[in-house]
């Protein structure tokens, strides 16, 4: 009950739960396909449910040390993608400068 009322009051926690639950679901259903204990029909569904009950049984403290930790993430991710952009920005204007100086020396030679 705790863990639905912490969710009510950060909505953004639910980004890092999506990405855990995903995380665990992949990792379940790989598992249950290499076993081939249970037949391929009910592979998605015991995944699910196994996924499901490990989701419910986390608490706060781990929901928020992966919340903070996603957070860490995504804020040096944008800050490289910028770094990226800025230096193709760069780049492409560079060359371009360089294209241009080259067209209109040749313009120059042709006259």
């Amino acid at each position: 009950m705790n863990n639905a009322i912490y969710l009510y009051k950060n909505p953004l926690i639910f980004i890092p739960m999506i990405a855990m639950f995903v995380i665990i679901f992949g990792i379940v259903f790989r598992s249950l396909r290499e076993i081939d204990i249970f037949p391929a029909g009910s592979r998605l569904v015991i995944a699910l449910c196994v996924t499901t009950l490990a989701m419910y049984g986390m608490n706060q403290t781990l929901i928020r040390a992966v919340a903070n930790q996603y957070t860490a993430m995504g804020v040096t991710m944008l800050f490289g993608l910028a770094v990226l952009l800025l230096a193709a920005w760069i780049g492409l204007t560079v060359k371009t400068r360089k294209r241009l100086r080259r067209s209109q020396k040749d313009d120059e030679e042709r006259k």
